[in-house]
């Protein structure tokens, strides 16, 4: 073992105590080994979908125009299509948590990890916009009285000639549409 596997030993060994999972640690060791482009194909086998043209274009402008190291940018990837469930790396989308990433200074990703942890925190305990209660209440409520004839129906009565006439003309018509298939 040479000093540097003796370091990624220790460094994992680090991870472990201050709370990352091994699956965490599964994850580190891939982000750092996999290009980019290679990690999304990955992911998108697994989804059973594949990677649109958009999405290689937004990973190009990524990983070229990014300050983001590659391993961040794959944690990101992870992010986006495994833990927010999207089908697709929306280039707007992808774009903006990139450059909050690069104003929050994430350079590893243990800190990108720890970033998901804490946005996935924040999501959960966030009060959801539909539920909340008070917004219902600043809104007036129409109501609307229903005509009479909702209650009291009218039945027509058909002419049962008439009804038999449009029966055979449809059983006519469609006699000639089976004869033309």
């Amino acid at each position: 073992m040479d000093e540097q596997d003796d370091d990624e030993v220790r460094r994992f060994n680090t991870l472990r105590q201050t709370g990352f999972s091994e699956n965490d640690i599964q994850l580190i060791k891939i982000a750092q080994n996999t290009a980019p482009m290679d990690f999304l194909q990955a992911i998108k086998n697994e989804k059973h979908n594949y990677v649109t043209d958009q999405e290689t274009w937004t990973m190009k402008t990524l990983v070229e125009r990014s300050p983001l190291p590659n391993s961040v940018i794959n944690v990101l990837v992870h992010y986006v299509l495994v833990i927010k469930k999207n089908s697709f790396l929306q280039a707007n989308f992808i774009n903006q948590i990139a450059t909050n990433w690069s104003e929050l200074e994430i350079i590893s990703p243990e800190q990108a990890i720890k970033h998901v942890r804490s946005l996935v925190k924040e999501a959960k305990n966030k009060p959801n916009k539909k539920t909340n209660s008070t917004s219902k209440k600043s809104q007036p409520v129409r109501k609307e009285t229903l005509p009479d004839w909702v209650d009291n129906p009218t039945e027509e009565v058909e002419d049962p000639e008439v009804q038999e006439e449009i029966n055979q003309k449809l059983q006519d018509y469609l006699k000639r549409k089976e004869g033309e298939n």
